[in-house]
């Protein structure tokens, strides 16, 4: 059982069913929900909206963007894992 995202083709569970059929030779049923929690990209956007969110809300980014009208930030890195280390690997 599944939501579709609004604009999914009225076919797809039927579609999903007959793929399903074809890749493991077993027959599904497949049925479509009312509802439901969002999808993984629905929750990585909001996640990605509050991050950004937060960052904008930091005195020294507020600082910036006040002295830079205009300015806008097009993506927010976690340092910690940028400046990490490559790990070594077998030919190292």
């Amino acid at each position: 059982m599944f939501t579709p995202a609004p604009g999914a083709p009225s076919t797809l569970a039927a579609d999903l069913s007959q793929k399903l059929k074809d890749w493991t030779g077993q027959r599904w049923m497949v049925s479509i929900s009312e509802g439901g929690a969002p999808s993984i990209k629905e929750r990585e956007k909001t996640a990605k909206a509050a991050r950004l969110e937060s960052v904008m809300q930091q005195t020294l980014v507020r600082a910036v963007l006040d002295r830079f009208p205009g300015a806008e930030i097009l993506a927010v890195r976690d340092a910690a894992v940028e400046d990490a280390p490559a790990e070594a690997t077998e030919d190292n």
